[in-house]
C-alpha cells in the first residue's frame, strides 16, 4: 500500500471518487488532509467505491472530516477501515447525505470530534433516503455538541448490528445526545 498525505482541496482533501468511479481500494493511509467544503480524507460523490484495509487519520473539513458520501446512486462498502482523530462542523469520521447507502463492517471510528456527530452524521430531507449498515465495529470515545457517536437527522435508516459502542461524549455546556441525537429515521 501506500500513504496519501497532506493534501488540500475544496472537495476531498486527500483523494475524490466521484460520477460513476467505482474502484477498489486496499492497504492505503490517508492521513493529515484538508478540505475547505467536503470530505477532509475522501470525497465520494455519485460514485460506488470499495475500500478496505484503509486508516483515514487526523483528516479535516467542514462536512466530513474523514469522509463525505453524497448524491444519488453512491453505494460504498467500507471492511477493516479504522477512522480515527478526524475534525469537521458536520460528521468528522463520516458525513452521509443525498439518496447514498453505506456498509461500514469490521471496523473502527474513534477519537473524532465535530458540532453535530463526533462519529457520524447523517442528513436528509424527506425526498432522499440514507441506509447505513454498521455490523461487528466500534464506535468510541468520539465527541461533538451534539450526538457524540451518531447525528442522525432526516429520512435515515440505519441498522447496527453485533458492535460495541462507548464512551462517545457531548459538549457539557449544553449539548446533547452523548450516543445518538435522532428526528425522523429508523434506528
Amino acid at each position: 500500500g501506500f500513504t496519501i498525505q497532506n493534501g488540500y482541496d475544496c472537495e476531498g482533501g486527500g483523494m475524490e471518487c466521484n460520477y460513476g468511479s467505482s474502484p477498489t481500494l486496499t492497504d492505503l493511509i490517508i492521513t493529515n488532509n484538508t478540505s475547505t467544503c467536503n470530505g477532509g480524507g475522501i470525497q465520494i460523490e455519485q460514485s460506488s467505491p470499495i475500500l478496505s484495509n484503509i486508516i483515514i487519520s487526523s483528516n479535516y473539513a467542514p462536512n466530513g472530516g474523514g469522509i463525505f458520501i453524497w448524491k444519488d446512486d453512491s453505494n460504498v462498502i467500507l471492511n477493516n477501515v479504522d477512522i480515527v482523530n478526524n475534525n469537521a462542523n458536520y460528521g468528522a469520521g463520516i458525513k452521509i447525505t443525498t439518496n447514498a447507502t453505506v456498509n461500514l463492517s469490521n471496523s473502527t471510528i474513534s477519537g473524532n470530534s465535530a458540532q453535530l456527530g463526533g462519529a457520524i452524521n447523517s442528513d436528509s430531507n424527506s425526498n432522499e433516503e440514507i441506509n447505513f449498515y454498521f455490523e461487528n465495529g466500534i464506535i468510541s470515545e468520539n465527541s461533538a455538541t451534539s450526538g457524540g457517536a451518531f447525528y442522525i437527522n432526516g429520512n435515515s435508516v440505519f441498522n447496527v448490528e453485533n458492535s460495541h459502542i462507548s464512551n462517545n461524549t457531548v459538549d457539557s455546556n449544553g449539548g446533547s445526545g452523548a450516543v445518538a441525537w435522532i428526528t425522523e429515521s429508523s434506528v
